[in-house]
């Protein structure tokens, strides 16, 4: 697969690269900051505040691309404008732009965070700004409101980079393409004192506490990669809804022929009990988990 990913120098964006880059996938980083592996990867220099600069980007990328990662982000900035046109602008327009050089069936993932968790609630005054019809049009925007948003400008840009996705989904659906967003709460890296600074010590400690630990880089990388990637989608029934082309792939199989087939008439697994557990999942309404669960075609 053709794969672009934003801030993939550092990060939870250098450990997506990583494993795009042992499953043998073709990455396009996008970035401000130089990765270590250019060996391997096309790096192509890109400041995502810049309108001009993500034009000048997108040229220098291939068609078509299977799926991009937005990863790229900041916590902080001498102006809110800037964390937003980053963090959102930039990612917006980015993603727009490269719509039509999609592939077939391709697939986004933008990464949000906890922090916009509570989108819902504020969406009226998110929509003004989800309605810019350009990033010029949304810096503007960001102008004539600056108290505002300089107010928590990390927090906005994630509400609205979750609003977006969801505002999105049915676009890319009815291009028979996905658009998803994750978003993580704290997470190890260096830039964690920052967030930790915007989120305050003691709100960050309480957060830790719910799962007993800040999450890696790796761990979020991972559930990106499944959403670039291989996906199936399941009914309670266990049926197969859908498929990707990566899954397609993976399972040397055809969507077409698998849809309406249950998942164990394709696969069956070595006694690790996994469709057992998909059975619970539907029960419990818990996750399931299964590392290096391995799996064999009929």
């Amino acid at each position: 697969m053709r794969i672009v990913v934003t801030g993939g120098a550092s990060g939870v964006g250098a450990a997506l690269v990583e494993r795009l880059r042992q499953a043998q996938h073709e990455i396009h980083v996008l970035d401000v900051a130089v990765p270590t592996d250019t060996d391997v990867i096309e790096f192509v220099s890109c400041d995502l505040s810049d309108q001009n600069a993500i034009d000048a980007a997108i040229e220098q990328l291939p068609t078509p691309i299977d799926a991009l990662a937005n990863v790229a982000g900041i916590a902080r900035a001498d102006s809110g404008t800037t964390v937003l046109a980053v963090n959102f602008f930039g990612l917006r327009h980015l993603t727009d732009r490269l719509f039509d050089r999609l592939s077939e069936q391709a697939a986004v993932v933008n990464v949000s965070s906890v922090a916009g968790r509570d989108w819902a609630p504020r969406y009226d005054k998110l929509k003004p700004v989800l309605e810019t019809p350009s990033m010029a049009e949304g810096l503007s925007w960001c102008a004539e409101h600056q108290d505002w948003v300089d107010r928590d400008p990390y927090s906005l840009s994630k509400r609205l980079v979750t609003a977006y996705t969801l505002r999105e989904a049915q676009r890319f659906m009815r291009e028979d393409r996905t658009i998803n967003c994750v978003s993580p709460g704290n997470i190890d890296t260096p830039l964690y004192p920052q967030f930790e600074a915007l989120m305050g010590e003691e709100h960050s400690r309480w957060m830790i506490a719910q799962a007993g630990r800040t999450s890696t880089p790796g761990e979020i990388a991972e559930v990106i990669d499944m959403l670039l990637t291989a996906v199936v989608v399941l009914d309670p029934d266990l049926m197969i809804q859908y498929m990707n082309p990566a899954a397609e792939s993976l399972f040397g199989t055809s969507a077409a022929r698998s849809l309406e087939h249950t998942i164990d008439q394709l696969l069956y697994d070595d006694g690790s009990d996994v469709f057992q557990g998909l059975d619970n999942i539907y029960e419990s309404g818990l996750t399931l988990t299964r590392r290096a669960a391995e799996f064999r075609t009929r």
